[in-house]
This record gives structure tokens, sequence and C-alpha cells, in this order.
């Protein structure tokens, strides 16, 4: 499944939203309904192949239902995959095998109460990860059921038309900051909660964390609590280097007498530092001679390579002549993680084939390092980068001066403008642009120095935020 990538039309991410809820990986199966949400949904809620394909409906909607209940090999499972997103929640009339009707509500991530109603008599089998902890099983007029606990797994022989309740008895939470970035120390609280009538015994604590981080320390030791009330163990998490991944996954176990809990808490993991949330990246007005002055402040200032010559015709009346042989490029730099950004220039284009606009990206690199922006032989824009190839539907008027911005939000929307109006949209992944490896930032040519943009440039900007419709007509204003 990795090594496949989540790449796909409607129906092949309904798989997948599928086969990752059968691996137990909540968050990934989520990742999966997002993106077939986002990308691959119409306004009518239809799943669009293109143009329609009734399989992606109903593959999400299994898949939902897989998240929250699966039954295969005669157990109950219930909240197998629950993603990290559904904090807070509850389900009824879930279906089981073996004629068994499901509810649950959970809190925290975790499950509260669980109400089975088997539709025959015979020993039923119910799992979920709260029962290896406190817990209480009763009827439906309250009296108490003494199942067999094996595990995270109950059974009991219960009769048909009745229902059944587990509740859960020791919450166990985890609660770290939603991202990470590697070297940056931060707090990790594991909470033992008493949530109903019963004390919780005393209790050993313990943080697994990816390897090559470090937890300090290795073990926290809890005093029982009492009815009601918490006791929180904090553990210092230090992130080691970024292997390229952009999530981590912390586990916290709890061990008491008789009893034990455990809590998990994804991060979004930065492979690096990250661009200052609303900052201006670069900012360029050529004016004169064979170098463009970054007016922005982060020194990411342009050589002019080939022939530096101006058109007084430009928007500010020295736009930079693009030849076919001229591009603008910096020294080596990185942009860091931008979650949402804004790329904008005065540019006239012509020439043919592919010619480049903004690049930090090498060459064949599917979106997952730096990023590009380029015209397409049919003279509409491309966007890669944020994990994603995407030709916005377009085309733009060649040989005259154009004022060109492309937005993209931290859902992974795109946005083209043309002279100030909305031309076209697209859609990427929500992870943003990884821009941690120094490399120049060009603006008319690839990072081979081919694809060159034949026409101009005037002012051009990068901004780390995505801005308004309004915003984009005074982007210069913002920028410079």
């Amino acid at each position: 499944m990795t090594a496949r990538g989540d790449g796909g039309t409607g129906w092949s991410k309904a798989w997948k939203i599928n086969f990752w809820a059968r691996l137990l990986d909540g968050d990934h199966a989520h990742k999966m309904l997002a993106e077939q949400l986002k990308g691959s949904t119409l306004d009518n809620l239809w799943d669009t192949h293109p143009p329609f394909q009734i399989d992606g409906n109903f593959g999400a909607t299994s898949g939902i239902a897989e998240m929250l209940l699966q039954s295969q090999h005669d157990v109950v499972h219930v909240l197998p995959a629950l993603p990290s997103a559904w904090r807070d929640g509850s389900v009824t009339g879930l279906r089981a095998r073996g004629d068994v009707t499901v509810d649950a509500a959970w809190k925290d991530g975790a499950a509260d109460t669980i109400t089975v109603r088997p539709g025959r008599t015979g020993t039923i089998k119910v799992r979920s990860p709260f029962i290896a902890g406190r817990y209480r099983v009763f009827d439906e007029q309250g009296h108490e059921v003494g199942p067999r606990r094996d595990g995270d797994t109950l059974s009991w022989n219960a009769r048909a038309g009745k229902a059944y309740t587990i509740q859960n008895e020791a919450a166990v939470t985890l609660a770290a900051p939603a991202t990470a970035t590697p070297g940056t120390p931060f707090e990790a609280k594991v909470a033992v909660t008493a949530t109903r009538r019963r004390s919780v015994p005393a209790s050993d604590v313990t943080l697994t964390v990816p390897q090559g981080w470090i937890a300090e320390p290795a073990t926290r030791h809890l005093a029982g609590v009492a009815p009601g009330q918490s006791r929180t163990a904090t553990f210092t998490v230090t992130p080691g280097p970024s292997d390229g991944t952009r999530r981590a996954v912390l586990a916290a176990s709890v061990t008491g007498d008789s009893w034990k809990g455990a809590a998990t808490a994804v991060l979004a993991l930065e492979p690096c530092a990250p661009a200052p949330a609303g900052s201006v990246l670069v900012a360029w007005d050529p004016k004169e001679g064979g170098t463009v002055t970054d007016t922005s402040g982060n020194g990411r200032h342009a050589t002019v390579t080939g022939t530096a010559s101006y058109d007084q015709g430009a928007p500010t009346g020295s736009g930079l002549t693009l030849d076919g042989n001229t591009y603008l490029t910096t020294a080596n730099t990185t942009l860091g993680v931008v979650r949402e950004a804004t790329f904008a220039a005065e540019v006239k284009v012509a020439g043919s084939g592919y010619r480049r606009l903004f690049d930090s990206q090498p060459s064949g690199d599917p979106g997952t390092d730096g990023v590009l922006i380029d015209v397409t032989p049919a003279n509409k824009v491309r966007f890669i980068g944020a994990g994603a190839n995407v030709t916005l539907d377009a085309t733009l008027p060649a040989g005259r001066w154009l004022d060109l911005v492309v937005t993209l939000d931290r859902t992974g929307a795109l946005a083209l403008y043309v002279d100030g109006e909305r031309a076209a949209t697209g859609q990427v992944t929500a992870d943003g642009i990884t821009g941690c490896t120094a490399r120049p930032l060009r603006f008319g040519a690839d990072q081979g120095g081919g694809q060159r943009l034949t026409g101009g440039v005037d002012r051009a900007a990068i901004l780390a935020r995505t801005l308004t419709a309004d915003e984009v007509k005074t982007w210069k204003e913002l920028a410079f």
C-alpha cells in the first residue's frame, strides 16, 4: 500500500479507505477519505471518476463503517481504526457479522460506552482497547454481567434481543502538540481519569516515541485516582532528525494492578522549520543591471543569467526581458515548510513548450521536494508541489503583460487569478510545500537552466499566506 501511494481516482481512494481501516490505521484511512471528498467528489456528492462512478460512494461509506466496526474472525471489534481527527463522537445501529447491532460513544479518542444487541442466543465476543483496563458490563435492567476477559476481548453467553453495555471506567488520554519540528522539544501529557464510581489503582506510565526520538523520563509513576478525578504524567519529547515522513505517532502505555490502558497521538511532522506564517518570502522588482534585490529582507537576491535588458512597456516601466536565454536565479536557499502560499508575478508569456515561472524543484520530482509553477505547451498553468502535479484549466493570453497569481491554502486548494479575476481552481494535498533542501530559487528556467520562458517579468513575489480574492488585486502593495 505504501509503495502504491495515495493517488488515484475516487473509487481507488474508496478501496484505500477500506484497506487502511482493515490494517487498523485510522489516520491514513481518514486521509484517504478527506482526499476523496476534496478531490474526487462533485458538489452533489457524487463520486467522480470522471464523470461519475457509484463505486466511490458505496466504498467510502463502507470505509467509514470499517473504521468504526469490524467483525471478521467471530469477534465484534468496536472502534478498531478510530482516526485522531474524530476526537469525540458516537454512532448507533452499526451491524456486525453474527446478527449483532452495535452502538458506541467515544471521548478524547477512546471508547466510553459500547452497547451490543445480539439477534441470536449464544457466546458473543467484543473487542476494544479499553477492555484491557477498568470496565463494567451490565444488561438493560442494570444487572451486572460477569464476562471472561482475554486481553482486550470480553466473551459471555448472551441472549437474543437483550442489550448489553460495556462502560469504560479508566480513561487514558495523551495530549501533544499538533505539529512537531526536528530537534525542538515539546511536552506530552498522559492523563488517567476515573470516569465513574470506582477508583483507579496506581499505575506506571511509559511513552513510546519514533526511532531516533527521545522521551524523558523513561517512566512515570501515578498514584491511585479517586472517582471523578485525574492524574497526569508529563514527558519531555525531543524529535530526532527528519527522515522524510510527514507524521509521527506517540503511544502511551499505562500498567496498574490488574489493569492496562493505552492512548496514542498523531503529530504532523515538519521535515524542517516552517516558513514564518504570513511573511513575504521573496519580493523582486527588476529595475536595471544584472542583480535584482530581494526587498522582503530575506536576502534572496537574484542574479540575471544571460543578457540583462529591460522593457519600458512593462507595468512599472522596467520589466526584465526574457529572450529565451535570460532568467533569474538566487544562490542556494531554503523556503522551509510552506503550509499556505501565494505566488504572484507581472509576466509576459511567449514561446512554446514547457516554460518555467517559479522553480525550486529538482527535475522529475512528483511534488514532494520544493515547488514549481510553469506554463504548459497549451499555455495553461501547471503547479507541482504539496505532493501533487496539477494543471489548472485556464488558457493564458500570450504576448502581453499579465497579472498572474496562484494561491495555495491549508486544505490544498489552488486558485489561479489572471488580471485580478479567478480563472481556475485545483486541488493538491494538505501537506504544504516542502522547501527543506537548499537549491536556487529561479524564475524563467528550471534547475538545469532549461525550459526557459520567453517574454518578460516585472514584479514577482512569494508570500507565506493565502491571499483572498480581494487581496489578490492588491498583492503588489502587500509584497513591496
